[in-house]
């Protein structure tokens, strides 16, 4: 085995391994599906590193992964070619364009993640609102187009997919109260002056508004 191969394979080994243990134990990403939303668990919180951080560093070691497989299949074309035939490229040229690569994800995937992460109350606002669209109109109308595509019938699922269809209005009624303290305002005003008569449940009713506007 040549000296290039020994270097590849163990380029390899070690960043898959590295790979890994930064996601399965220094991350350990809870994951919103099938949302791309979660945050972090793992060992790095000790640390007190920043999520921004923790997700550069996974995305830079995934795509060196993928890039020292590239290099092993090149490395296995290179051995297979002879040198004089036409399509094997030059050495020097494939260890500049290999080089330039890692170069070039050492510098675009922390600007980009820095770039991309918004303010996580931000964040979890936009969650919700594209998962209402997502999980109560989206999901149900892909899964009864494909059911008309391949000619499957399903009484149970069609019924539950237009259940899931005719509830995007009110799963979109409550994502707006959740997301927007101006209607929620609102609708504890509207709430307090319908109860204004009824004494007795005013203060039960008052507390449980106040709690549903604090958050």
């Amino acid at each position: 085995m040549s000296r290039a191969i020994k270097s590849s394979l163990l380029y390899h080994a070690f960043v898959s391994f590295a790979s890994d243990i930064l996601i399965s134990a220094g991350s350990t990403p809870v994951l919103y599906t099938p949302l791309l939303g979660g945050y972090p668990r793992g060992f790095w919180r000790v640390f007190n590193v920043p999520t921004g951080v923790q997700l550069g560093v996974v995305f830079i070691s995934q795509l060196y992964t993928a890039l020292s497989i590239m290099m092993l299949f090149y490395i296995r074309y290179d051995a297979v070619l002879p040198d004089n035939h036409h399509l094997k490229p030059r050495r020097t040229l494939m260890v500049f364009f290999f080089s330039f690569n890692h170069l070039l994800l050492l510098i675009l995937v922390p600007l980009g993640v820095y770039w991309l992460i918004p303010d996580q109350e931000t964040a979890k606002r936009a969650i919700l609102e594209v998962c209402a669209n997502f999980l109560f109109l989206c999901v149900p109308g892909l899964i009864f187009f494909y059911s008309l595509i391949i000619s499957f019938s399903n009484q149970d699922i069609m019924d539950a997919t237009l259940l899931f269809i005719t509830a995007h209005g009110s799963a979109g009624t409550a994502v707006m109260l959740l997301t927007s303290e101006n209607y929620r305002k609102v609708l504890a005003t509207t709430i307090k002056r319908i109860c204004f008569k009824k004494q007795w449940t005013c203060s039960i009713i008052s507390w449980i508004i106040h709690q549903f506007i604090s958050h």
